[in-house]
């Protein structure tokens, strides 16, 4: 049987399993009267074992639920500690992404348990780097006054470093590869989707269980004022950041998928998420996505991966996408850049000054990791307010830049140590670009281009802290481990054949 016809089977025993899944769920809904989310989990329940019992297939299911868990981030916090706390969790969150993750990890155990020939784990530079910084994360409690808010974000860094840790030794396989990139770009997919019918709309659409806000954010530019929608996320900046890490991606599997279906599927998934982008009208995103392009398209060319003869019709068709796009939005693009009120700016430099105070206090290891907050709260009024703004910062008193929010954290010594990370991120996916395989280098070349997107964006936002772009980042960090380190055993499985073939090969 192909390859394609598994396929085929696979999505036909899914469809199956859902429409009876769903068709018994409403009727019993109808009769019991339930509401829509005691629906939803009750279908949940129901359907897992049933899929996975009939497709057979657990790991590549979970794989899946995994990626998709990250942008619908189905969740329930428990023990919530501060409901007013802002740039990280206020109480222990417990995701749907978790439970894919605990079931991928008994799943891990069982085959190593009774497939002893499984591959060991091998622990190597990156994965002390990414020990390192949870140690540093850990390390932060010594100067905090906020111990537990620094121990429940402590529980979501043991949870990524978790998924960085099994994406990382876990996907072996083209198949693998292919099945994490394809639900990373139905993700996106998804926001992007989601997010246009929003503004269609003007309002959000009642998808609050996978995490869509109850009220659009606002913002004014000239005389007009617009409303941002952020589609399933908790802001329309961490829409953006999201989008830009992964539209790379979506545009890289032109480069390797065969299907016209795909192709297709993936020029929509750009569309939609670049008009997405836009609506959010985040300008950190919107630069750090015009620097992503251009590094993303400057290796597409370097590695000949496009080609004007080759692929002039996938470079018409991207033109004239962007032309619709630009024509399309124009007008808001320029009067978002070109009439900035004061106040927003005022704010921005009023941050910066009360962050670099709230570093000051300790520079090592800093005040705390998921306190910055708190902290900086305590010290606003020692900050001099020239344009009577503090009342703008009093509810979300943090620094939009990244870089310097982490060495208020976790100080000078973290946010070394992060840097050296995204150094060494940077080099596996050069790596993978070197590799002689067009899944693995167009993969290499968009998670590169995401990683150079992403530290632009960072300097004018904090959304890496918040839980989608969060898991995100380190998604992409384990995929891209994963594919040099494949890369790396079958090279070895290839130099011992030929060793052996030699050894065996009686001399002439």
């Amino acid at each position: 049987m192909t390859h394609f016809g598994k396929g085929k089977q696979l999505v036909a025993r899914l469809a199956v399993v859902t429409f009876l899944g769903v068709s018994i769920g409403l009727a019993l809904s109808i009769v019991l009267g339930l509401q829509l989310r005691y629906l939803l989990v009750g279908l949940f329940v129901v359907l897992v074992p049933l899929t996975v019992q009939m497709t057979g297939r657990w790991k590549q299911f979970f794989l899946i639920a995994l990626m998709l868990g990250i942008p619908l981030q189905i969740k329930k916090t428990i023990f919530p500690y501060s409901i007013t706390h802002v740039g990280g969790p206020g109480g222990i969150d417990v995701l749907f992404a978790d439970g894919a993750l605990i079931a991928l990890y008994l799943h891990w155990a069982l085959m190593t348990i009774t497939r002893r020939q499984e591959r060991a784990i091998r622990i190597t530079g990156i994965d002390l780097l990414v020990a390192l910084l949870g140690a540093i994360c850990l390390l932060s409690l010594v100067n905090t006054k906020e111990p537990t808010l620094v121990l429940i974000d402590l529980i979501r860094v043991v949870k990524v470093t978790l998924l960085y840790f099994y994406l990382a030794n876990n996907i072996r396989t083209r198949e693998e590869i292919r099945l994490v990139v394809w639900s990373l770009i139905a993700g996106a997919s998804i926001q992007g989707c989601v997010t246009l019918v929003q503004a269609y709309l003007g309002r959000p659409i009642g998808l609050h269980l996978f995490g869509e806000v109850l009220q659009f954010g606002e913002m004014s530019a000239g005389v007009s004022i617009y409303r941002r929608p952020s589609g399933l996320m908790q802001s329309a900046n961490t829409l953006g950041l999201y989008l830009l890490c992964l539209l790379p991606l979506s545009l890289s599997a032109l480069f390797w998928t065969g299907s016209i279906f795909a192709r297709l599927f993936c020029l929509g998934t750009f569309a939609a998420g670049t008009m997405a982008l836009i609506i959010t009208y985040s300008r950190g995103s919107w630069l750090g996505f015009i620097f992503g392009s251009l590094v993303f398209f400057l290796w597409l060319l370097r590695k000949k991966l496009i080609t004007y003869r080759r692929h002039f019709h996938l470079l018409a068709l991207f033109a004239l996408l962007v032309m619709m796009i630009l024509v399309i939005m124009w007008p808001k693009i320029m009067d978002r850049l070109l009439h900035t009120p004061s106040i927003p700016i005022h704010t921005r430099t009023f941050l910066t000054r009360l962050c670099l105070k709230v570093c000051a206090t300790h520079p090592l290891l800093g005040v705390g990791l998921n306190t910055s907050a708190e902290t900086a709260t305590r010290m606003i009024l020692t900050v001099r307010d020239p344009h009577n703004i503090i009342d703008y910062v009093m509810a979300n008193p943090l620094v939009h830049n990244l870089y310097l929010l982490m060495l208020s954290e976790i100080g000078l010594l973290g946010l070394s140590v992060f840097l050296c990370l995204l150094v060494a991120l940077f080099r596996q996916a050069l790596k993978a670009i070197q590799i002689q395989d067009r899944l693995a280098m167009s993969v290499g070349v968009a998670i590169y281009s995401a990683l150079s997107g992403f530290l632009v964006a960072e300097l004018f936002d904090f959304s890496y802290r918040l839980d989608q772009v969060f898991y995100l980042f380190w998604a992409l960090s384990g995929l891209i481990v994963a594919i040099n380190r494949r890369q790396t055993h079958l090279d070895s499985t290839a130099s011992t054949d030929a060793e052996e073939q030699y050894a065996v090969t009686p001399s002439g």
